[in-house]
């Protein structure tokens, strides 16, 4: 189980002071050659309505392990993600990394958790103006994993305008968003399945060797 060594100790990056990083709004990113940009938008604590919200645990090591292994971008929050209202008025530095992605016309794939109760494992939504893009990426995602729940729209379809997909498409770009369950990202409590989706997804998106860190 190198892999799941090798996710394990990527995590622990982003878990460091109780997933608060060493100062706010830092983030971490590598650019790869392909066409997406694999986002974790919540992979640190971060402020909502003036009160703390946890971090999406394993979702800043997934961006990073996958879009290494499938040579394709990656960009994760790796601080505490200062409060903000709207993309107009958000000036950080998370922010900058993903419109230089969207101005190189990379497709993001913005990851997240599930959050408990859901009857799903993988739940794909399309924002506001899904793509044929987004479609048939969809379509190869729900193939790949016959063994897991797939569910394309629903709940979690991010059509709100705080969200990547709706910005990226609002720039005229493009973008979907992926929410994983803990059986698929969990490496303590399920390695066995979090492995396999790891190794499925880089598949979905391309076969690329290794991981390695960026700052």
């Amino acid at each position: 189980m190198k892999l799941i060594e090798e996710y394990i100790r990527l995590e622990a990056k982003f878990a460091r002071h109780f997933y608060n990083g060493d100062m706010p709004d830092r983030i971490r990113q590598h650019k790869g050659k392909g066409g997406y940009l694999l986002a974790a938008s919540h992979s640190s604590n971060r402020m909502i309505g003036g009160r703390p919200r946890q971090a999406d645990r394993y979702t800043g090591a997934m961006a990073q392990i996958v879009a290494v292994r499938s040579g394709h971008s990656w960009l994760a929050a790796d601080g505490v993600i200062s409060e903000w209202a709207s993309w107009e008025g958000r000036r950080d530095r998370f922010r900058d990394a993903l419109d230089a992605a969207l101005d190189k016309d990379r497709f993001v794939i913005d990851l997240r958790a599930t959050p408990a109760g859901p009857a799903g494992d993988i739940f794909i939504g399309f924002g506001p103006r899904p793509s044929d893009a987004a479609m048939e990426l969809a379509e190869r995602i729900d193939e790949a994993f016959p063994e897991f729940k797939v569910v394309v729209g629903g709940r979690f379809n991010p059509a709100a305008p705080e969200t990547i997909s709706s910005y990226a498409q609002g720039r005229g770009g493009d973008g979907l968003q992926l929410n994983i369950a803990a059986p698929l990202r969990d490496p303590l409590q399920f390695p066995d399945t979090t492995e396999l989706f790891i190794k499925g997804f880089a598949n979905v998106l391309g076969n690329g060797t290794g991981a390695q860190d960026s700052e």
